[in-house]
């Protein structure tokens, strides 16, 4: 929880941007957890982010970036890469 704490006070410091986290017990299906956090979300951009996803340096700000240069898009999504 410590290293979820440190990066959220990164991203508001570092980018003005403010993250909500929203921790959710087991036994709930996948697409639950997805609606429940859409229905949370209060912000512009919502990010749906699994536990065991890695991002790459500078990712978030491509993201970020994308989204703000394409302001009518519904969706921006990264490059999947599976790492073995």
């Amino acid at each position: 929880m410590e290293e979820i704490r440190q990066f959220l006070k990164h991203m508001k410091e570092s980018f003005g941007i403010r993250v909500k986290f929203h921790r959710q017990h087991l036994g709930v299906g996948y697409a639950s957890i997805m609606t429940q956090a859409s229905r949370l979300a209060e912000g512009r951009y919502l990010m749906l982010l699994n536990n065991d996803v890695m991002m790459t340096s500078g990712a978030l700000q491509a993201l970020y970036a994308a989204a703000s240069d394409h302001p009518n898009a519904g969706v921006v999504v990264p490059q999947f890469v599976q790492v073995r």
